[in-house]
């Protein structure tokens, strides 16, 4: 399936690594009905970053070994969204905190606070900002 979006933005990485961690958050954290629409919500963030990425490392080839976690996430947001099951979530989102935690980025606090999965665990989540 291809998916074509009318209109052009430009962002920065820590930006898109922002939009996937509070996906993830509330992905994990959701329940019911709204689990695939948020499983969407992360895989679509997902593909932004690895798109991004992907296109990015034309220019640095630093950005090598961060186009392949990114990879990793947007396989493993597909097999989650394809199989209704969010038991590799949190594996995911520790490969969203590589990527957040690389060289590249500096964390911080984000605005979705904490969450609580339906098995009571906290799922703490993180905003990032690039680096200066």
């Amino acid at each position: 399936m291809y998916i074509f979006r009318d209109g052009r933005y430009e962002t920065t990485g820590a930006e898109l690594i922002s939009r996937l961690q509070n996906a993830l958050c509330i992905a994990r954290c959701a329940s019911g009905e709204d689990r695939e629409d948020h499983l969407l919500a992360a895989l679509i963030a997902a593909g932004e970053l690895e798109c991004a990425l992907l296109d990015a490392r034309a220019d640095d080839s630093l950005l090598d070994a961060s186009s392949s976690i990114a990879s990793l996430i947007t396989d493993g947001l597909a097999r989650a969204f394809l199989t209704g099951r969010k038991d590799s979530l949190p594996s995911i989102h520790q490969l969203a905190d590589r990527l957040a935690n690389s060289p590249r980025f500096s964390t911080g606090c984000c605005s979705m606070g904490s969450c609580h999965s339906q098995a009571g665990a906290r799922c703490e989540c993180w905003a990032f900002a690039a680096s200066a």
